[in-house]
């Protein structure tokens, strides 16, 4: 019975709606995916904008990063507590886009990746990747390549 198994959770690596049909079609009910959503103006905090160089960026902190483990004292300075795996960068600030166009680019994403698919719902997709319902392929960089408009103009 579905309905007994323990839920699925990524967390990282979601960068491009790709990934989200990927998590979903590994049997995934959630995803962690905070790095999409940084440098949007609309979520910047004033004090997480730096100048550098003439650009405009906003610090990000991946929240098992050193400076959030520390901010929130879950490390005691012993090595049995360091699990510090986060990042900590600078994001360009992205001027032209919302939370809300981000979040339609992964929905329109992932429904492309269904229709594809031949998948009506989530909850036929979810797990197809073990249930042998999806095929996984490997594409080479040139397949990579080829998928995208080149040539001349």
């Amino acid at each position: 019975d579905p309905s007994n198994r323990p839920s699925i959770l990524t967390d990282g690596g979601i960068r491009y709606p790709k990934d989200l049909a990927k998590a979903i079609a590994s049997a995934c009910d959630a995803v962690i995916c905070g790095r999409i959503f940084a440098g949007l103006l609309d979520i910047v905090d004033e004090e997480d904008v730096v100048e550098k160089d003439g650009k405009i960026f906003a610090k990000y902190r991946g929240m098992a990063s050193k400076d959030v483990v520390e901010d929130y004292e879950l490390y005691d300075g012993s090595k049995k507590n360091l699990f510090v795996e986060g990042d900590n960068t600078l994001i360009p600030i992205i001027e032209n886009k919302t939370i809300e166009d981000v979040v339609y680019d992964f929905v329109n994403g992932l429904r492309s990746s269904m229709s594809y698919l031949g998948f009506r719902n989530l909850k036929d997709m979810r797990g197809g990747l073990w249930t042998n319902k999806i095929q996984a392929v490997r594409n080479s960089p040139n397949s990579m390549y080829e998928g995208f408009a080149h040539g001349k103009t």
